[in-house]
Formats: C-alpha cells, sequence, structure tokens
C-alpha cells in the first residue's frame, strides 16, 4: 500500500489511520478479488483498484444485472471516476450499507483512504453471500439473506413509523395540556380581576355609606 506525501494535520490524521489498516486483510481481500476476476493484481493495492476497471468488473460477476457497462481502458480521469461512481451504484442495488460505500476521493491519488477501501470490499464480501453469491467468500460467513435483510431494514422502518405516531401523539397531547393550562391561569387571573375591582366598589360604597 503506497503511501501520499502529506503534511501538518492531514499527515497525523493519515498516520493514525495507517495504525488502523490491517495489511493481513487487504493480502486476503486482493486474493479473493484475483481468483473472482482471474486476474493478478500487480504492485500497489489501491494502485490495482483507482481506475475502477477491476471493482467493476469484480461485482458485474458478483451480481451479473448491478452494472451495465464500464469502461474496461479507461482513457482519462473522468472515465476513471465514472468507473467507480458506477461500482458505487452497484454496491448500493445490491444492499451494501450506506456506511460501507466508496467515496470517489477514496481511490484519488492525493486523498486515497485505503482504510475505507478495505471496508469497502469486505462489506461487498458479506453482501455477496447474502445475495446468493457462490464464489470465494470474503471475511466471515454470513448466513442472512437479502430477503432477511430487507425483512429487517421493513421493521426497522414500521417501527420508526410507530416512534413517530407516538411522539406525534405525545406532542398532541402535550400541546392541550398546556393550552389547557394556559386557560386555567387566564380564567383564574379574571376571576382575580373580578375580585379586585368588586372589592374596590364594595370599599367605595362602605365609605359613601359611611359619609353620609
Amino acid at each position: 500500500m503506497s503511501v501520499e506525501v502529506l503534511y501538518g494535520f492531514d499527515r497525523e490524521i493519515a498516520e493514525k489511520r495507517l495504525l488502523k489498516y490491517d495489511d493481513e486483510e487487504e493480502a486476503v481481500a486482493r486474493k479473493w478479488i484475483e481468483e473472482i476476476c482471474g486476474v493478478q493484481l500487480k504492485g500497489d493495492f489501491i494502485d490495482a483498484l483507482r481506475n475502477g476497471v477491476v471493482l467493476c468488473a469484480l461485482i458485474s460477476i458478483i451480481a451479473p444485472h448491478s452494472i451495465h457497462s464500464f469502461d474496461y481502458k479507461p482513457k482519462h480521469h473522468l472515465e476513471e471516476l465514472s468507473n467507480i461512481q458506477k461500482y458505487v451504484r452497484a454496491c448500493r442495488k445490491i444492499g451494501v450499507p450506506a456506511s460501507d460505500l466508496l467515496a470517489t476521493t477514496d481511490l484519488s491519488q492525493s486523498k486515497a483512504d485505503p482504510l475505507v477501501v478495505l471496508h469497502n470490499l469486505y462489506a461487498l464480501g458479506r453482501q455477496a453471500q447474502a445475495i446468493g453469491f457462490e464464489g470465494p467468500v470474503l471475511g466471515k460467513v454470513y448466513t442472512v439473506t437479502r430477503q432477511q435483510q430487507l425483512q429487517r431494514e421493513k421493521d426497522k422502518l414500521a417501527e420508526k413509523r410507530r416512534d413517530s405516531e407516538r411522539n406525534l401523539l405525545y406532542e398532541k397531547e402535550l400541546k392541550s395540556r398546556r393550552v389547557f393550562l394556559q386557560q386555567k391561569k387566564e380564567r383564574h387571573h379574571s376571576l382575580q380581576v373580578v375580585q379586585t375591582r368588586n372589592r374596590r366598589i364594595s370599599r367605595r360604597n362602605s365609605r359613601s355609606i359611611r359619609n353620609r
């Protein structure tokens, strides 16, 4: 894995992230890709993935209908970015969590983040099992199917909806309670005003009677 030359705060962050990077996991991911795609990744791991060709080929084998076409021989940077974007869309399409998706900058020469790339590949390996891919396995055996994932997502959405409805009901009741208390306070204040006025009238009448 190559390391870009960085300075200052960027360098400090990059060094901390590199401490979390596992070269053994990289070697396993490299072998997994090579076995599926039938190619040998030469040189630096990130450099071999940078133009998006290998990633697109990988996911097109794992999930053939997830990606329609890509540039096998990108001629410039924009075509490389297009490949990576197509790969990311395909990952999203087969259910790779948003938190495990790549950004195009994660493979760029100036801002590459090998840790994010590696996490994405292991997430893809897990999701490949979920959708029933019968080829080589990356990472731990994952027994949850895509249907089960979708059901879990559906259940979570339903629970969120119920929570939202409960919160709305609570807010409505709270608002009604506030209105009731405000009205009670206003009635009490009005009553005090009337009583005070009546006492003043009573005192004036009393003085008037005594002065006669």
